[in-house]
């Protein structure tokens, strides 16, 4: 018995050398990548400072092109969307950036996935800010996912369990489209047989997402910074209307929101410029960033 208790304490303390090897070989080198899809463009969202930051999910990341909002509005921008992300994810990534640096203005792309109902931990979005779990607000939202969460931060593998892979490619490939700004371009057009939706869906909502979305708003404010609220199109007949909780809480809080629907954009009901029907893809996207660029200019002149 004795001689099995020594090699068991012999081999958990291997594991635990390894493990504080092996995590601080990630942590140095995911704090170098600029990009990838788990979290490494946070590290150039927070490196670059830019003046305008654009937020949301996969809508924001291929909708808004940061180039064309640059040159129209003779400001940086960085593209922060990060598909399947909701509004918990979005406050987090912003309370990164508000304590860092003070952005003149936030983008927030709203649409029905950021509030969306689900059967998953709706804090499982939170995977690419693990590697900031240090940070005292990241660390307030990753213990609300579950009572047993903060255990698995003794490893030092484990806020990088899902980014090794990334943390190699994108440690290689240092120029996929898109890096240097978070806009990830989407080349494919549609089916010319698809048929427009009926109307966007805004239903089965998350009242705890619905919430962090109001702190979102507030957070920036508190700082000064200006927010707009946009919508971008979708492949769909007609547009509809924000849920009233949330309609009225932005009217409340003077928050201007740009609607770029098929009602009053009746471009956006062309296929050719859709990937599918909720996202645009690069040619929609070139033609949304200088509306937005152009309406833009108009707002903030006044």
């Amino acid at each position: 018995m004795k001689n099995f208790l020594i090699k068991l304490l012999i081999f958990l303390l291997l594991l635990f050398i390894l493990d504080r090897i092996i995590g601080s070989l990630c942590e140095y080198y995911f704090f170098k990548t600029r990009d990838g899809d788990t979290g490494g463009q946070i590290n150039g969202l927070l490196e670059k400072k830019c003046q305008i930051v654009v937020f949301g999910s996969s809508r924001a990341e291929s909708h808004y092109i940061p180039d064309i909002l640059s040159n129209i509005l003779n400001k940086t921008v960085f593209n922060a969307g990060f598909k399947g992300s909701n509004s918990i994810y979005d406050f987090g990534v912003e309370q990164l950036v508000l304590n860092t640096y003070k952005p003149e203005l936030i983008i927030y792309d709203i649409s029905q996935i950021q509030f969306r109902k689900n059967n998953f931990n709706i804090y499982n979005t939170l995977y690419p800010l693990y590697p900031f779990w240090q940070k005292p607000y990241i660390w307030e939202l990753l213990k609300q996912k579950d009572p047993f969460e903060p255990l698995f931060f003794f490893s030092r593998i484990y806020p990088y369990n899902s980014k090794i892979h990334s943390i190699i490619i994108f440690n290689f490939i240092k120029s996929r489209p898109g890096a240097k700004n978070g806009y990830r371009p989407q080349l494919e057009i549609m089916r010319s047989t698809e048929q427009p939706a009926q109307s966007e869906d805004f239903g089965n909502l998350d009242s705890k997402l619905i919430d962090y979305f109001k702190e979102f708003i507030l957070s920036a404010k508190k700082k000064g910074i200006k927010v707009i609220i946009t919508r971008s199109p979708r492949y769909v007949l007609k547009g509809c209307d924000l849920p009233e909780d949330i309609s009225n809480f932005l009217k409340k809080e003077e928050v201007p929101i740009l609607d770029f629907n098929p009602t009053d954009y009746p471009q956006f009901l062309n296929y050719k410029l859709y990937m599918d029907q909720s996202h645009l893809n690069d040619n929609g996207a070139k033609i949304l960033s200088s509306l937005l660029g152009q309406e833009l200019k108009k707002l903030l002149k006044n």
